[in-house]
């Protein structure tokens, strides 16, 4: 479900797969060599699972669900319905089935989550079983989106979580966020073990993403302005969620602060006594121009301190886009 395969003929619908547990060496690896994948477009499934980008991946240790994203509108992609979506189990769990094997599978989401959003922020929990969505872009009245149109233009402000603690019985919640929280797209959202059930971290974006703008020509640059007054405080005031008590706080950070981004990727790391965190994040870029050269800057937020601090400042040229840390 990658971000940058608008209008490639490589978008075939892949899930690649990198084994972990096998040693390999950076400097002298092909990097292409060392992934699987999984094709969701063969078989029976070929037309019903079109390929979408910008969506997300929930997953627990046995289970993965695609969710969100736009579809790419052509003569042949069948959409699937609004509260339809797809899944690979690679391990049973829970009581035992009989007849179970590993593939790719359909379920309903519920509780009105429909699948009609895009650019929001993902993050999987897998130690609960849980994953959160933040935010992002849907259309009119929750209704129908596809690229390039029906346009998702409207700023989500609901936070979409799924339980997967049931396997094939997922508890899907939509909740929104209070008005001081700032809705946004193509940011990032984090999860850290404190407290109960952990928090959430939400961290940059922008009001108005221009890979998906419908905005007409003559109007941009209002989109632009905005993206620019508000993209550099999404990174100097960031939202926290506490899981356990369903309630949101506003953060103030401190520090080298970077610039307004959209895209980017990021990743926690806890000291060795769990006394503070570390979220590390990599590239992306303003979100106001497409043609714009992606960053190729490292940023670390300490938590609980919230300082931001720049460990590194690369070559433009090299940056980065629509990635994903791991």
């Amino acid at each position: 479900m990658g971000d940058e395969c608008v209008g490639n003929d490589l978008a075939e619908g892949f899930v690649f797969t990198l084994n972990l547990s096998v040693p390999f060496d950076t400097t002298k690896a092909q990097w292409t060599n060392l992934f699987g994948n999984l094709s969701v477009t063969s078989g029976a499934v070929n037309n019903i699972a079109p390929t979408f980008f910008s969506g997300t991946m929930f997953a627990n240790d046995f289970k993965f669900y695609l969710y969100g994203g736009l579809i790419l509108l052509t003569d042949t992609n069948s959409p699937p319905p609004p509260n339809k979506v797809l899944a690979y189990e690679r391990d049973q769990y829970g009581p035992a089935r009989v007849l179970w094997r590993p593939g790719f599978l359909f379920e309903d989401t519920n509780n009105d989550v429909t699948r009609y959003i895009t650019h929001g922020a993902g993050v999987s929990v897998p130690s609960e079983n849980k994953g959160f969505y933040f935010s992002g872009k849907r259309g009119a009245n929750w209704g129908e989106i596809k690229f390039p149109a029906p346009a998702a233009n409207v700023t989500s402000d609901k936070l979409i979580s799924l339980d997967m603690a049931q396997m094939r019985s997922p508890e899907w919640s939509n909740a929104s966020f209070p008005d001081f929280i700032p809705g946004r797209a193509a940011g990032e959202l984090i999860w850290i073990p404190v407290s109960t059930s952990g928090a959430l971290v939400a961290i940059g974006g922008v009001p108005y993403p221009q890979d998906i703008s419908d905005t007409p020509a003559d109007a941009i640059m209002r989109d632009i302005t905005e993206n620019n007054r508000t993209g550099p405080e999404l990174m100097r005031s960031v939202p926290i969620y506490n899981v356990d008590k369903q309630k949101w706080y506003m953060q103030n950070t401190t520090g080298d602060y970077p610039p307004a981004l959209a895209h980017f990727c990021s990743v926690v790391a806890a000291a060795k006594d769990g006394s503070s965190y570390n979220i590390y994040i990599y590239g992306g870029y303003s979100g106001s121009d497409s043609a714009d050269y992606p960053y190729d800057n490292t940023y670390i937020l300490s938590v609980p301190s919230f300082e931001w601090i720049s460990v590194y400042d690369g070559d433009r040229k090299l940056g980065r886009r629509s990635h994903k840390c791991i």
